[in-house]
C-alpha cells in the first residue's frame, strides 16, 4: 500500500505517517547501542524524549544541539526533538571540539544532547558558560 505524504508538514508528520500501516514492522535494529524498535515503538520513544526535554524545560521552537554519531539512540533522540517541535542542531560527537562549541554558541540552543561523558567533558569548561536549560547523556553512564 503506496503511503500518501503529501499532507505532511514535517519529518515528524511523515514518521507518523509511516507508523500507521507499519506499526509493528522492525523500523530500526542497531546492535552497537543496542536497540531494536517497531515503528510504534519508535514513535513511542521518541515522544518519551520528547516529553523528557519538555520536563527539563525544552520548549517547542526551542533550539537542542545534538552531538552524537549515528546509532539507535541518536534516532531517538532526533525524532523526540521534531516530535516536541523543537529544532535539532546535529554534529557527529567525533568532530573537533571548536567546532562543536561553534555549533553550540551559533545555533542559539536551549539544551544539548551528547552521545556520552567523553562528548561532554570535550566541551568542558566552556559548555557550563552557556544558558542551556539541560544537558542529557544518550549513554547509560552516571
Amino acid at each position: 500500500m503506496p503511503l500518501d505524504f503529501s499532507d505532511c508538514q514535517s519529518l515528524e508528520a511523515a514518521w507518523q505517517e509511516s507508523s500507521r500501516p507499519w506499526g509493528d514492522r522492525l523500523a530500526l535494529d542497531d546492535a552497537y547501542t543496542p536497540c531494536r524498535f517497531t515503528y510504534r515503538e519508535l514513535a513511542e520513544q521518541a515522544a518519551a524524549f520528547g516529553a523528557g526535554l519538555r520536563a527539563l524545560g525544552v520548549a517547542t521552537g526551542d533550539k537542542v544541539a545534538l552531538f552524537a554519531d549515528n546509532s539507535g539512540r541518536w534516532c531517538v533522540a532526533d525524532r523526540g526533538i521534531l516530535a516536541l517541535g523543537a529544532v535539532d542542531a546535529t554534529r557527529s560527537s567525533q568532530a573537533d571540539r571548536q567546532e562543536l562549541l561553534y555549533i553550540l554558541d551559533h545555533s542559539e540552543s536551549r539544551a544539548l544532547v551528547v552521545e556520552n561523558l567523553k562528548t561532554y567533558r570535550k566541551l568542558q569548561p566552556e559548555v557550563e558558560g552557556f544558558n542551556l536549560k539541560a544537558i542529557v547523556l544518550l549513554s547509560d553512564e552516571e
